[in-house]
């Protein structure tokens, strides 16, 4: 520590002589130049005072301060400027209005060379008067650090005591915590053992304990399972006297066994007997049961001929009822589109297209008088014009109701032919109960039912 601190006093010497080179050579200089000039000469310190990274380190966040305080102010120079040249321009485009734009343009010339002039003196200053700071901060620094370090060179002897005390006390500390526990060592050995003597006895005296209750239990157990087997013996020779008695049974029964199969060899010969009987009438059956089989062929196809005939029969019927359906029904549309049709046109005829289609009954020799053209005036006239018209629409409402009528008849005629439609669906039911027929013979009963479109 004692040697590192001559370098260091040189190099704060060095730092205090260069300020007032400095300041000499930045007169004809610009701000650009003292930022390059001042980059350059850091390095020099920084290789000559390898020993003091303390040192280096302040100036390098001193250094980093003042090089952003510096761009800041640069920047806010430089924006104040292109705000002033804005302005300017606009005020003299504004208020000479009777110049020529030559003369203009050479004023404006000349306040931005005015301007510029002034932004780099005041850039100079501010460079001069900021590395002055730096400078003067960077000596009072090194100052600092060098009277710390007499103190601390002069202080070192008590340090050096106070830090043996501290290290004495830590041994004692030590060894009066290991005298500690080397004490509760011996004394929870001691509980442990207190405690082992302590559980033996009480496990002893309950092993008697449990000991004398297990005897106990166990001639217990011993008298209920002498009782229990005296018990069972009884009842062994209870089952073994019943044993015998059916074992008698058995024997009275195996004799009866006897006496019944005898028998039943009597009733196989007897059964046997009846058996070729009855194979004589089964075969007698079997012979009726062809002719019959025969006779009911012979039935069954008359029977489908009969069938046959009244399907056609009633096909036919039901062909004839279904085209007489369509026809009413194809009338009734008929009629409904004629009705709905004049109802319509009805709408859109004049007065004397109107007189022209209901004048069928009228005379020919008539002139046609149109409505309007009638006299107007007492209550006479009014209503022989009522009547006219009337008189007029009379053939129409003469075909109208005929047309009515012609629904009616095509109802009530459908309403018939569906009375008739369940006749014949009873006829079927009828004919269908009274013949049984085959699968292949049997016909279904929706082919004959009419049903109305």
């Amino acid at each position: 520590m004692i040697k590192n601190s001559e370098p260091k006093k040189q190099d704060v010497k060095k730092l205090k002589k260069k300020p007032n080179a400095l300041n000499k050579k930045t007169k004809a200089a610009t701000g650009a130049t003292t930022i390059t000039r001042f980059l350059k000469k850091t390095p020099l310190v920084e290789k000559k005072n390898d020993k003091a990274p303390t040192t280096l380190r302040w100036i390098d966040l001193l250094r980093g301060l003042k090089l952003k305080q510096l761009k800041r102010s640069i920047d806010e120079e430089m924006n104040n400027y292109e705000i002033n040249k804005n302005i300017n321009d606009k005020l003299l485009l504004f208020l000479n209005d009777d110049l020529e734009g030559n003369i203009i343009l050479e004023k404006i010339d000349e306040l931005k060379n005015s301007k510029l002039s002034v932004l780099v003196d005041i850039h100079r200053e501010n460079m001069n008067s900021l590395q002055k700071h730096f400078e003067e901060e960077v000596s009072k620094l090194f100052a600092n650090f060098v009277e710390d370090q007499n103190f601390l060179l002069k202080t070192r002897s008590s340090i050096i005591y106070n830090v043996n005390l501290f290290y004495k006390q830590l041994e004692e500390n030590k060894r009066t915590r290991e005298g500690n526990l080397k004490k509760e060592e011996l004394e929870i050995m001691n509980e442990i053992y207190k405690n082992y003597i302590a559980e033996r006895y009480i496990s002893n005296y309950k092993f008697d304990k449990f000991k004398d209750e297990d005897e106990r239990t166990f001639n217990n157990l011993l008298v209920e399972n002498k009782k229990i087997l005296h018990e069972g013996s009884e009842i062994y020779h209870s089952v073994k006297g019943k044993y015998e008695k059916i074992k008698k049974s058995l024997l009275s029964k195996e004799r009866e066994v006897h006496d019944l199969e005898v028998k039943i060899g009597n009733w196989k010969l007897k059964l046997d007997n009846e058996i070729k009987i009855y194979e004589m009438q089964i075969e007698r059956l079997k012979g009726e049961k062809t002719q019959l089989l025969n006779h009911i062929r012979a039935i069954k196809l008359i029977l489908q001929k009969l069938k046959h005939n009244d399907k056609q029969r009633l096909i036919d019927i039901t062909t004839n009822s279904r085209k007489c359906i369509n026809k009413l029904e194809e009338n009734i549309s008929l009629a409904n589109r004629l009705i709905k049709t004049n109802n319509l046109c009805r709408n859109y005829e004049t007065e004397r297209e109107q007189l022209f289609s209901s004048r069928g009954l009228l005379d020919e020799k008539k002139e046609d008088v149109p409505i309007e053209s009638l006299p107007e005036g007492p209550l006479e006239c009014e209503k022989e014009r009522m009547e006219q018209k009337a008189h007029l629409l009379e053939n129409l409402f003469k075909r109208k109701n005929k047309a009515i009528l012609d629904i009616i008849i095509l109802k009530k005629e459908l309403h018939e032919l569906k009375k008739k439609n369940k006749g014949y669906q009873k006829i079927i039911d009828e004919m269908d109960n009274k013949l049984n027929f085959n699968r292949k013979v049997k016909i279904n009963k929706e082919e004959f039912i009419i049903r109305p479109m």
